[in-house]
């Protein structure tokens, strides 16, 4: 298994660097952003409406909207991203695509192990002093930690590496308000057992298995005067790993990780999350710009304004990106560097790429010598190992013993992030082969940078420390800053032009008569002396008094007829209009004003879907935005209402489950991740019957050696653990198609239940099958919906034994048990296509039995079927 692992990252390596170039996008696989309070549902429901069916869809980034949208590879798919951008919901739309590492290989020469980079004497036959001055840059830090004892971290989205390298594992970042393995999400922050980082395929910490990623670890953080191996830009950092596939959707969910840490640590002032100072990016995609890519290149300001520097490499290509085309290098974001690649003698790398308006600044790339997998050292070239260098930079930055940077950049994030990108620009050695091919015509300097940093700490300073003591509000406003700053201050209404000063210049300071729901500007600066005078600190504030829709629903205690419902109570509301809407005719059964905050909700329908519309109804007869949450009863069955184990594989790129087949049932599912699980009714299958099963893999390369099972919840209990559950097997087989005829026992259960497929490498000898709740290594597991009927159905009885009406109905039906001896047992409203609409149970002897509360229904024909003690009686029905 370990060989056959080994030739999968050779070849894989080559394959996605040859699928980048021949295929412009991933067929049938859309990247949408929403608008803040839009749901997928909207998006969803749209394309059901023009009979295109996701085979699939996932949340890629929580904090901006983000999502991944898989449809059927024959959809054509540039009329669909028309259509997608066109939505109003939509904020950009773009397709997904691969992305691939950016390093050449170059062969190991034991002559060129040391790092020529960081100290240049010639000794490689380069130019002295054609380096990073680092060794200088050390005397002022060596990194690690700021002056006020934030670790710094620096993130690396990449493709997994060695966590057990010895120059590497003691600058590893670990998340410690995290308890590994015991799936919980301790410190909620949205990811469940996070521990050692994220893995964005298998939504785990597995983070290693990475040649790439370690090579990039160890230009960044390799352990320095340990007396070991090489050392990194920073001797203590902490290198936080996010392990990636091959897709934009995989690197969205990986900047989403890091937004989300640095984000709650800003929110929480370092007590959960991460002080992540910089991303480094050393991927990309070649002939792009960003009219195709909207979603990926706006992230960077994304992280920017938490306060994240992203640095990226270009391509490794002799061409001008300006003109061919390169993403992430063409991203047009202030909160982005693009680096290329120098060599030893300060001259562009013959592979490297060039621009004077996209690509910012060279730093060394070739014959970089660094940490190699299974604790070992080599030379590797390519823009992917001069981005380290400069996110090394970066995050030696935030370590010189300056508390005023660190200050500034924690109070204002964005702004810190500016600064230390113009620090590093403005502090590169010019040289000339740079000359008209980047934006700053040089090659960075890392003694250079420190030196402003250290500048920026006795010059005079803005306004730091700055913080809302309380909430905005009508009335007043009151903000601090650190005792002993003398400030003048002054703000004015957003769009207006006339500035207001605020008499006291000694926090804390006050403005008074603020308008509701109103955003003002404010300015400060630091009169350091009569005549020295700081650049001015610029901020924003809103305040409250705004009539708004509350966004914190939360919707629990679900069952098949009620579901409770909670919010936080918005200030200006006097109530709350909420709509419960039948996501089926868009009629509300239930509206109503409330003035509580948690409500229940009684008398819904069994298994159906509702949109919960809320609205706040605010004083001056003022309405708010709408506020729209969908919720689905229980009684759907097993299939939906019960959590099944968890299944699947952490890598599917190998093989897959391409197409899977039962009874009349087909679906081409492809890669999935490792697994997925369909909602949707797959088809009805009836005990006691033979069906004809086939599974279709896919392979990479070559055929390899799987093992199949399935299994189908027989009784409804919510595993697979009965006997008889297991319904097929296929020991061994690499061929095109597994296909058999199989028996589904018999059952007493009638209804939606689950069924499980999983395939497995097992390879030429000894591998063992998959297990029903297994995770295993390679291959993919799928759920499906499916119906069970009994054989042995009831038998039909004389419709003159129950009179049913009125038919034609509206909002309800009497069923009249004439001679009182065959108990009803159950009532179904079924639509023409075999949807169930409503059921009722019954449990008495009585004559009359009333069928009322039935949902908001279209006018048309139904089927009615009643169920007795007897048998089944089957009436068509008609709604006015």
């Amino acid at each position: 298994m370990a060989q056959r692992v080994l030739l999968h990252i050779f070849f894989g390596c080559i394959s996605i660097a040859l699928y980048a170039q021949k295929q412009e996008h991933i067929k049938g696989s859309f990247l949408v952003q929403l608008a803040q309070n839009q749901k997928i549902e909207t998006i969803l429901n749209h394309l059901a409406n023009q009979k295109i069916y996701p085979t699939n869809h996932r949340c890629l980034s929580d904090i901006v909207n983000i999502w991944q949208v898989n449809v059927d590879e024959k959809t054509d798919d540039k009329a669909l991203l028309k259509n997608l951008s066109l939505h109003p919901s939509v904020l950009n739309a773009q397709f997904n695509f691969t992305v691939a590492s950016r390093t050449t290989t170059q062969p190991n020469d034991p002559f060129l192990a040391n790092q020529w980079h960081i100290l240049n004497l010639g000794q490689t036959g380069g130019t002295a002093g054609a380096d990073v001055q680092a060794t200088l840059a050390w005397d002022i830090s060596t990194g690690g930690i700021t002056t006020d004892g934030d670790t710094v971290v620096v993130a690396i989205i990449d493709e997994g590496f060695d966590p057990t390298h010895p120059d590497l594992a003691a600058n590893q970042w670990y998340n410690w308000k995290e308890i590994p393995n015991n799936g919980i999400d301790d410190d909620r922050n949205g990811y469940i057992d996070d521990f050692k980082g994220w893995n964005t395929v298998t939504n785990t910490d597995d983070i290693a298995g990475g040649v790439h990623a370690t090579q990039v670890s160890g230009v960044i953080g390799a352990v320095g005067n340990n007396g070991r191996g090489i050392s990194g830009m920073n001797w203590r950092i902490k290198m936080m790993n996010i392990k990636f596939g091959g897709e934009v959707a995989d690197v969205i969910v990986g900047y989403n990780y890091v937004l989300n840490m640095r984000k709650l640590y800003n929110q929480t002032n370092g007590k959960k999350g991460a002080f992540i100072v910089a991303t480094n990016s050393s991927f990309g995609r070649e002939g792009l710009f960003p009219i195709n890519a909207p979603i990926w290149c706006a992230l960077y300001d994304s992280l920017g304004n938490a306060g994240v520097l992203n640095v990226a490499s270009t391509a490794n290509s002799n061409i001008d990106v300006g003109v061919t085309g390169d993403l992430p290098s063409t991203c047009p974001s202030d909160m982005l560097i693009m680096v290329t690649s120098s060599d030893s003698k300060d001259v562009k790398a013959n592979g490297a790429a060039f621009s004077t308006t996209h690509v910012d600044v060279a730093a060394p790339g070739v014959s970089i010598y660094t940490t190699q997998p299974n604790n070992s050292y080599g030379n590797v070239t390519g823009t992917s190992y001069a981005c380290p260098v400069v996110t090394g930079i970066a995050a030696l930055a935030y370590a010189v013993p300056c508390s005023d940077f660190v200050n500034f950049a924690k109070n204002n994030p964005r702004a810190g992030v500016l600064q230390l990108k113009d620090w590093i620009l403005k502090s590169v050695d010019l040289k000339t082969d740079f000359q008209g091919k980047v934006v700053t015509n040089g090659r960075v300097n890392a003694y250079k940078t420190m030196q402003k940093v250290i500048n920026f700490c006795s010059n005079c300073r803005q306004p730091s420390g700055f913080k809302f003591i309380n909430t905005p509000s009508k009335s007043d406003i009151n903000f601090t800053i650190p005792q002993g700053q003398n400030v003048s201050a002054q703000y004015r209404k957003k769009g207006t032009t006339v500035w207001i000063p605020i008499p006291k210049t000694t926090p804390p300071l006050s403005i008074s008569g603020l308008e509701t729901c109103t955003e003002y500007e404010l300015e400060m600066k630091t009169n350091c002396t009569p005549t020295e005078v700081s650049t001015i600190y610029t901020t924003t504030f809103k305040t409250e008094g705004c009539c708004t829709a509350p966004d914190d629903v939360l919707i629990r205690d679900i069952t098949q007829e009620t579901f409770a419902l909670r919010f936080s109570n918005i200030q200006t509301a006097t109530g709350y209009d909420i709509c419960i809407q039948d996501a089926i005719s868009g009629n509300c059964v239930s509206q109503r004003t409330y003035t509580d905050t948690s409500l229940i909700f009684n008398n819904l329908n069994i298994c159906n879907t509702y949109k919960v519309n809320i609205k706040s109804l605010c004083s001056d007869n003022r309405i708010s935005n709408i506020n729209s949450i969908v919720v689905k009863t229980k009684g759907c069955g097993p299939c939906l209402d019960k959590e099944y184990c968890k299944a699947g594989s952490s890598r599917n790129s190998l093989e897959w489950i391409d197409s899977f087949a039962i009874s009349n049932f087909k679906l081409k599912t492809g890669k999935n991740n490792g697994y997925i699980k369909f909602d949707t009714i797959a088809t009805t299958l009836k005990t006691g019957k033979k069906y004809r099963l086939a599974l279709k893999p896919g392979f990479d390369t070559d055929a390899f050696f799987e093992s199949l099972r399935v299994w189908i919840d027989l009784n409804g209990d919510g595993d697979f653990a009965d006997k008889g559950e297991q319904v097929w097997e296929v020991a061994k087989f690499n061929t095109t198609v597994a296909s058999d005829t199989v028996l589904v026992p018999n059952s007493d259960f009638e209804g939606v239940t689950r069924l499980r497929v999983a395939m497995k490498y097992v390879g030429s000898v000894g591998g063992i099958p998959p297990q029903y709740c297994e995770p295993f290594d390679d291959g993919e597991v799928e759920d499906y919906c499916v119906r069970l009927e009994r054989t042995t159905a009831l038998p039909f009885i004389p419709e003159n034994e129950i009179l049913v009406y009125p038919n034609p109905f509206s909002n309800y039906i009497i069923l009249e048990n004439k001679n009182n001896t065959n108990k009803i047992r159950k009532l179904e409203l079924i639509a023409l296509d075999g949807r169930i609409l409503y059921v009722k149970k019954f449990d008495s002897t009585e004559t009359v039995y009333l069928a009322n509360n039935l949902p908001p229904l279209i006018t048309g024909f139904f089927f009615l079927k009643i169920e007795t003690e007897k048998g089944v009686l089957a009436k068509k029905m008609v709604r006015y």
